[in-house]
């Protein structure tokens, strides 16, 4: 991913999973969307994560949840 140029915030080895930077994703959709697989989001306050799979690692990223009127 980094040879990719997606900016990896974290990476946590012993849940198998990598934390990317949100302004990464176009480029992640680009260079692994054919992929990208179990997508799920869950709200966690004012922020939602985002996890997908990708070859067996868990991809989370957190977006701004939209307040509803």
């Amino acid at each position: 991913m980094r040879d990719a140029g997606i900016a990896i915030k974290a990476l946590v080895l012993s849940d198998n999973k990598i934390f990317v930077d949100c302004k990464s994703l176009d480029l992640l959709s680009r260079q692994f969307g054919h992929e990208l697989r179990g997508m799920r989001c869950n709200a966690e306050g004012l922020f939602a994560r985002n996890t997908a799979t990708i070859r067996g690692i868990g991809v989370v990223w957190f977006t701004q949840v939209k307040k509803q009127d």
